[in-house]
């Protein structure tokens, strides 16, 4: 065998291993950034909710709730909405749709357990009335936020 073929064997079994390198690194950073655009997707939507309504809701339902009295029924279907947003991020993270949803919770925390926080009668009575997995993805979004800041009096 010449050095010429020698050299071209061990090209090839160098170059393969190193173009499935790059291969796969390549495929790791577009997988980033698809996670990047998601979770920026995600805090443009919960943003544009909440400054179009739901931070406003939360602070009627703060009110009423002080004051004792029963919530209107347009807050409550806008209390379910948010309900939904929450249990849809929740679903997706539980089927690992979302690879790195405590990025996601971590920025959008505080609003989060405010709106579980006040959710909780909500919860409660659709619980007993639908059954304990009704809001399965409420409950995986509490499990997260627990984990990234606990939610002492919001666990629902």
């Amino acid at each position: 065998m010449s050095f010429v073929e020698t050299l071209s064997v061990w090209v090839q079994l160098l170059g393969l291993p190193i173009a499935v390198l790059g291969i796969w690194l390549s495929m790791r950073n577009s997988a980033r950034s698809q996670d990047i655009q998601v979770m920026l997707n995600f805090v443009d939507s919960f943003r544009e909710k909440w400054e179009g309504g739901w931070s406003d809701l939360l602070d009627d339902l703060e009110v009423s709730s002080s004051e004792s009295t029963k919530i209107s029924a347009e807050h409550e279907k806008q209390l379910r909405y948010l309900l939904n947003w929450i249990d849809w991020v929740g679903m997706l993270s539980k089927q690992h749709i979302l690879k790195n949803e405590k990025v996601i919770l971590a920025s959008l925390a505080p609003s989060l357990c405010r709106a579980i926080r006040i959710s909780k009668p909500l919860l409660d009575s659709d619980r007993k009335r639908h059954g304990d997995s009704y809001w399965s993805g409420v409950d995986f979004v509490v499990e997260r936020l627990n984990e990234i800041a606990p939610l002492t009096s919001s666990s629902g």
